[in-house]
Order: C-alpha cells, then sequence, then structure tokens
C-alpha cells in the first residue's frame, strides 16, 4: 500500500520557500552573510588598532628618561668636576685656611659622588671615566692659572669654588624637587645640607680682598 497522499508532489522540498534559508545558512548567498564579514573585519581591525596604539605608549613610557637618574647623572659629574678643581687648587694654595677647607672638600664630594654612583649603579645605570669628565671647564683652568701669575690666586680660587659649590646646591635642590621614591629624596637632602656646610666653611676660611671689610 502506498503511503503517499494523491495529489502529493515529491519535489515540493526543492520547491518551498524554506530553500533559500537554508541555502544561506550554507554559506551560498546572502547579503546578510557579507554584512556580518564585513563586521568581523572591522572588529579585528579595531583590536589590532587598539594593540597598536597601546604598544607605541608602552615603549614611550619605558623609554623615557627617569628624571632620577639623569639628574643624579648630571650631579655626579658636577661633583667630578668641583673634586678636580680642588684637588688642584689645594697643593697650588698658599693659604693654610684655604688648603684645610679644600682637603675637607674633597672628602666630602667624594663621598657624595661615590653615593651618587652608587644609586645610579642600583637603577642599573653604568657609568665611566668619561662620562664622569663631561662638565670639565677649561675656562675655569685658565682663570686659575692667569691668577696665579698675576699673584692673586688664593682669593680667585676661593671665588671659584664658591661659585662651584652654590651651582651644585642649585642642581641639587632642583632634582630635590623633581625627585620620585624616599630613598633619592633622602640621598639628594644630605648632600644638599653638606654643601650647605661646606660653603659657610669655605666663606670663613676665604682670603679677604681688599676692597671687602673683614668681618
Amino acid at each position: 500500500m502506498n503511503p503517499e497522499q494523491p495529489g502529493q508532489n515529491n519535489y515540493d522540498f526543492i520547491l518551498s520557500p524554506g530553500s533559500p534559508q537554508k541555502a544561506s545558512k550554507l554559506g551560498f548567498s546572502s547579503s546578510g552573510g557579507d554584512s556580518g564579514k564585513a563586521a568581523r573585519i572591522m572588529v579585528i581591525s579595531g583590536i589590532v588598532l587598539v594593540v597598536i596604539v597601546f604598544l607605541i605608549v608602552l615603549s614611550i613610557i619605558l623609554n623615557r628618561p627617569n628624571p632620577n637618574t639623569t639628574s643624579m647623572l648630571e650631579l655626579a659629574q658636577i661633583q667630578q668636576e668641583i673634586h678636580r678643581i680642588v684637588g688642584i687648587g689645594e697643593t697650588a694654595t698658599g693659604d693654610q685656611a684655604i688648603k684645610n677647607t679644600s682637603i675637607t672638600i674633597q672628602l666630602v664630594i667624594q663621598s657624595n659622588q661615590n653615593q651618587t654612583v652608587a644609586y645610579l649603579k642600583n637603577q642599573k645605570i653604568k657609568i665611566n671615566d668619561k662620562q664622569l669628565a663631561l662638565k670639565k671647564d677649561v675656562t675655569t683652568d685658565a682663570q686659575l692659572t692667569a691668577a696665579k701669575q698675576s699673584g692673586t690666586y688664593d682669593v680667585v680660587y676661593a671665588q671659584v669654588v664658591k661659585s662651584k659649590l652654590q651651582n651644585y646646591a642649585s642642581t641639587l635642590k632642583t632634582a630635590y624637587s623633581s625627585a620620585t621614591g624616599t630613598n633619592a629624596k633622602k640621598l639628594l637632602q644630605q648632600e644638599y645640607q653638606d654643601v650647605q656646610l661646606l660653603l659657610k666653611q669655605l666663606t670663613n676660611s676665604a682670603p679677604v680682598t681688599t676692597d671687602e671689610p673683614a668681618s
């Protein structure tokens, strides 16, 4: 007995309205499929763009100089120059008070520089003698040479050292204001206090010029 009903078309499934939808699901043809693909491409492109921007920003942050290490490097160079000049003056001066003060300055500045360099090493910053000598001032050497020839060495030398120490103090103060971290601030504060004591000692021992009354 044939179960098919009379008049039933065996090919209705091909001609039924649902057939295009099934074909669409299989991806043969559909405008909706194209728009979905475009949307996925836009999303992926957006993600890639965000990742690129993030990597650029991260690179800028990682390569940006640390204000602490930049300031410390400059200070180490200033300390090197002060130590060099005072080393020359300590042997050239004929004033015993200035000589004694020069020895004290050398010891304190050397100690300061050792601490500064140690801080840089802890921050993975390598520094060599060539870098430390970058602030060498040949005009100062010429000034001291001329003073020695004119017989005014002690006075000029004391003035030069005072100027160098004042510049050092000013640099320390600027570095402290922009420093981050307790260790950096503590080190800068200590070195600032040291240089203030050196300036006071130098003022007390410096020879008095003829146009400056004794105190």
